[in-house]
């Protein structure tokens, strides 16, 4: 999984590391259901318009079927 993160915000960040976090969902949008297959931890500030690339490799529950979405959390916090 591959994913890039801009800083649209007005002021660099306050926090110099996060996380990056990567869900299995069966719809769009995050919530209890889905499933982490990973993280990523980033560190250093992000200054105004700035970016950084960032991937995972996951490995996908045995047995699934159908379609799902990959989600990315960027700036998440341990048990969310």
């Amino acid at each position: 999984v591959r994913w890039n993160v801009v800083n649209v915000g007005t002021r660099e960040t306050r926090e110099s590391g996060w996380t990056d976090r990567v869900f299995l969902s069966r719809d769009s949008s995050l919530d209890s259901s889905d499933v982490e297959l990973g993280s990523r931890g980033r560190f250093g500030k992000l200054a105004v318009g700035a970016s950084y690339e960032a991937s995972l490799d996951v490995v996908l529950p045995d047995g699934i079927g159908g379609d799902f979405f990959l989600l990315v959390q960027t700036d998440s916090t341990v048990g969310s």
